[in-house]
């Protein structure tokens, strides 16, 4: 299994080079860590499984941007075959007052240079929580009963219909995260 992970990169990224199509390289790679969780999962069927990934993978439902139409682990998890279906719990990350540390190649010196960038927050309509957030990071459930999320469509960006939690069920607010400092 480590050496199959180790080879699943590279197969991905050939596919973009061989092809030219940057969708091609998100779609192997997105299958890839579907396929991934499914050989551990078929060896260790008992128990709970965490991941972490960003918020490209975690959307339970196709949103309208470059990846529409295409499978994303979070897809992929919830898919009638699947055997987790029904069992997923997608947590979305979001940004407030955050910096992240940005990579930009430096061509002259042939290395990249870095420099600290405010962080998006990659939820739409954060405005919502922003009285909520007194703390470094706050969690909100979003399919609580009664909750009008899973009733409303807030927070996810390009959105293909639908209500919050078809996309996701929670959400994690980082507020005031400074960048790292690069090696």
């Amino acid at each position: 299994m480590v050496l199959y992970n180790l080879a699943i990169p590279g197969e991905a990224y050939y596919s973009y080079v061989k092809s030219e199509n940057y969708d091609d390289l998100h779609y192997v790679r997105e299958k890839s860590i579907y396929d991934n969780f499914i050989r551990a999962y078929e060896h260790f069927p008992k128990g709970k499984y965490f991941g972490q990934f960003g918020s490209a993978h975690i959307h339970q439902k196709y949103i309208i941007d470059y990846m529409y139409g295409k499978g994303r682990f979070g897809i992929y998890l919830n898919q009638e075959d699947s055997p987790v279906k029904g069992k997923v719990l997608s947590i979305k990350y979001g940004y407030k007052d955050s910096c992240y540390l940005a990579k930009e190649p430096d061509v002259q010196r042939g290395k990249y240079q870095y420099r600290e960038e405010t962080s998006a927050s990659h939820l739409n309509n954060m405005r919502i929580l922003e009285r909520y957030l007194d703390k470094d990071i706050t969690i909100f459930k979003l399919n609580g009963k009664g909750s009008s999320f899973k009733e409303e469509l807030y927070f996810v960006q390009d959105p293909n219909g639908g209500v919050t939690t078809d996309y996701f069920q929670y959400i994690v607010v980082n507020k005031g995260f400074r960048s790292n400092n690069s090696f």
